[in-house]
């Protein structure tokens, strides 16, 4: 990741000044995961210049494919895709052969494309379900589409009552992402990254960025992401520190899950930090497994924009503060539990599956073991590299 603006001075080694990071303040066990550090899934591979063949697109729809000469500037090449559609057919083209999509999975479509000033070039998938449509100019059109695939098979095609389109330097890339890698961890979080294995059910790495650094999507219905850490690794709810930067969505209303570990059920042991659109405040719930939560309150935060969170909880008092301003503070409602989670941490939902995540996360610290001091320092890091 860039070197921040305004870190506090580090360590020394070798006689050399060593940069603070937040990997310093992690203690015995703890875990920091920026969202730089993703892993997509599996990319497609299309043909998409057309410099060699047109290997690997079908003709559908009474479709006639052709590899033709034609030059666009600043294109890769001499030869392009011709799609014709004939009379009195008024949509046919061509399918991506080796089916790129996968439903659920967040891509970008980027190329170029032109009319024949009768018929128009058109994008995409499944059962013609548009991702983008051009005219009938015979001028090249720039693509640029970001979309959900519903269902396998990329289409390009021609749609008009009879003619021909062309298309070149065509590019499918897939955005949605299977692993949070940590940028360090230690004790039994070592090791660790947050996993997902279900296509339907991945954020992305999105297009919306936090002074200029990477953020993970979501997408308030099912994408999620879940530790390999065992439950008893994440022991936030004996006493932690945690921080993160995150953007809710402006839309909607409801409860949306930052990170969970109990479902947020006070007969549980765990810790639920999840946010209420409607009341635009962050909520931390921290259960004991007696029927009552021990920490139950809200700090104001709104939606529709980037913020960075803390929340520190031990014996003496638990504090949540948003964006370096005056924290919300109070006595803990009881004992903290001694016992293990019962559940591995999960990003972007409840563990039972619900009050799913809609917006950007874009990094998470967290400390098992409380250090409000260490906590400070790294809010105050995650603050002067986002621009907050």
């Amino acid at each position: 990741m860039p070197r921040a603006r305004g870190r506090g001075r580090g360590r020394t080694f070798g006689g050399l000044l060593v940069p603070w990071t937040p990997a310093q303040g992690l203690g015995a066990n703890g875990i920091w995961l920026p969202a730089a550090l993703l892993t997509k899934n599996t990319q497609p591979s299309i043909n998409g210049d057309f410099e060699t063949d047109i290997s690997g697109w079908n003709a559908i729809s009474g479709g006639v494919l052709s590899r033709v000469a034609d030059t666009r500037t600043g294109g890769s090449g001499s030869w392009v895709l011709d799609t014709e559609v004939v009379a009195p057919d008024v949509d046919a083209g061509a399918s991506e052969a080796s089916a790129p999509h996968i439903a659920g999975n967040r891509y970008t479509f980027n190329g170029w494309a032109k009319g024949d000033g009768v018929v128009r070039p058109r994008v995409g998938w499944g059962g013609w379900n548009d991702i983008w449509t051009g005219t009938s100019s015979s001028s090249w059109q720039q693509i640029s589409e970001e979309y959900t695939a519903g269902s396998s098979g990329l289409i390009v095609s021609a749609n008009g009552a009879g003619g021909h389109t062309r298309w070149d330097d065509l590019v499918l890339t897939n955005l949605s992402v299977t692993q949070a890698d940590p940028q360090a961890a230690t004790g039994t979080l070592a090791g660790s990254a947050l996993v997902q294995a279900a296509d339907a059910s991945m954020g992305w790495e999105s297009s919306t960025l936090i002074n200029s650094l990477p953020t993970l999507e979501f997408d308030g219905t099912a994408d999620h992401y879940v530790s390999d850490a065992a439950a008893s690794a994440w022991g936030l709810h004996k006493g932690g520190s945690i921080a993160f930067v995150c953007h809710p969505d402006s839309g909607g209303a409801g409860t949306d899950t930052v990170i969970d570990t109990c479902d947020g059920n006070a007969s549980n042991h765990g810790i639920t930090i999840d946010y209420d659109l409607a009341a635009e405040t962050i909520h931390v719930l921290v259960a004991n497994g007696t029927g009552t939560f021990v920490v139950n309150d809200t700090h104001a935060l709104s939606k529709g924009a980037a913020h960075e969170v803390e929340v520190n909880v031990e014996a003496s008092g638990y504090s949540i503060n948003v964006d370096g301003g005056t924290a919300t503070t109070g006595a803990l409602t009881g004992s903290l539990s001694s016992s293990d989670a019962t559940a591995t941490m999960q990003v972007g939902r409840k563990s039972g599956g619900s009050d799913f995540w809609q917006g950007l996360i874009a990094e998470l610290w967290l400390r098992v073991g409380a250090d409000s001091a260490a906590l400070a320092r790294v809010g105050a890091d995650m603050r002067s590299r986002y621009g907050l």
